[in-house]
């Protein structure tokens, strides 16, 4: 499965990730995919779900709940529980919530190797960066859209550690890696010295 919001550049990358898929479901009967996102959004994923050969296997929330905001917490994580790998080959993150969350539940995860994303990875794979996979954005600024096919490649990786059933091992060390970003570790580690430093140097 899959998290994110469905922007004008794609930066989350879900159409190289819907064609990663096709790859991936040709080989694998048993496998799905989940889309928690808009897929009447900026890029029309719906067009591209129907048209993939495997719209009776790609999903999606209620997008009216979705534009409502009306899915709850519990709802949440049990969406985490039911995927065996989260997959995110974005272009880009600074800090990736749904990739923590997922690994809170113990799920391991797939996702690019740029940005701030092999930091917050505890437990997963790589998606490998190719000098050819960056481009130019309308802010300068350079993204890394990963290639089909190497997203299908970790994929691969991920359904190996399924059958042979490391994968809930590696989902372990994700949720102790990614523990260091529990909200009360960081207040206590963090913000009360930095807030008792600001306190006691008032002018």
């Amino acid at each position: 499965g899959s998290i994110g919001t469905n922007l004008t550049d794609d930066r989350k990358n879900f159409i190289h990730l819907i064609k990663a898929f096709q790859l991936f479901a040709q080989k694998h009967i048993d496998s799905v995919l989940y889309l928690h996102t808009c897929i009447y959004g900026s890029i029309p994923l719906i067009n591209i779900i129907r048209t993939s050969g495997f719209s009776n296997r790609i999903f999606y929330p209620n997008q009216s709940r979705f534009y409502m905001e009306t899915f709850y917490q519990p709802e949440i994580v049990e969406m985490y529980n039911s995927f065996d790998v989260f997959c995110l080959p974005s272009k880009g993150e600074s800090f990736s919530l749904p990739l923590l969350e997922a690994q809170a539940c113990e799920v391991p995860a797939i996702v690019t190797n740029t940005t701030a994303l092999p930091e917050h990875l505890k437990g997963g794979w790589l998606i490998p960066v190719d000098d050819d996979d960056y481009e130019l954005t309308e802010y300068q600024a350079w993204n890394v859209v990963v290639r089909p096919k190497v997203i299908a490649e970790q994929l691969e990786l991920a359904y190996e550690s399924w059958k042979s059933k490391k994968i809930k091992e590696i989902g372990k060390q994700a949720r102790e890696g990614i523990l260091e970003f529990d909200w009360n570790k960081v207040y206590n580690d963090y913000w009360r010295p930095m807030l008792k430093y600001i306190d006691e140097n008032r002018k």
